[in-house]
């Protein structure tokens, strides 16, 4: 809530590298949280993409942002969340949100990935669909669906899950 951003940045040296890095990270000392969870598969950028979150996680500052690192150059994808989590085989990675009620909940527009991978979207607590209302208190699951032609396959992946818990 004061306005500050924490950005935490991995090199290990080596493109591509197989390393995994789970970082949890507790914004403010008011009960908001957001932490990585469920598995991503590298896609054909030779990373497997991530999802965080930066801004604030309280509903009534309406500044939360989700961020993806690491994904294909120039390719659309979805960012969607749910009520529950989940860790099923699906495309070319892992479905971490699972789709029974209220069922996959889509951020609209779709995105398109920059040159370097990433692509951030604002969430407007404002006008979500009545099923998918985050409130303080709540915990939902978020995750990014992409196409990646070039990684074979369903020609499709998806990044690692994170769950937030809000707050007011």
């Amino acid at each position: 809530q004061n306005g500050y951003r924490v950005v935490i940045e991995f090199d290990d040296n080596s493109w591509g590298g197989a390393d995994w890095y789970d970082v949890q990270l507790e914004l403010d000392g008011s009960g908001c949280s957001g932490s990585n969870y469920c598995l991503s598969t590298a896609n054909s950028s030779g990373h497997a993409a991530a999802i965080g979150a930066t801004g604030s996680l309280s509903v009534g500052d309406n500044q939360m942002r989700l961020l993806v690192l690491g994904g294909p150059a120039l390719q659309p994808g979805l960012f969607f969340y749910g009520a529950e989590a989940a860790g099923l085989p699906f495309v070319n990675g892992y479905l971490c949100v699972s789709p029974f009620y209220p069922g996959l909940l889509r951020l609209s527009p779709p995105a398109i990935l920059s040159s370097d991978g990433s692509v951030e979207r604002w969430v407007d607590f404002q006008s979500l669909p009545p099923a998918g209302e985050i409130l303080g208190g709540s915990t939902w699951y978020f995750q990014f669906w992409f196409r990646d032609p070039l990684g074979g396959g369903s020609q499709s992946n998806l990044t690692n899950g994170l769950q937030v818990t809000f707050c007011e």
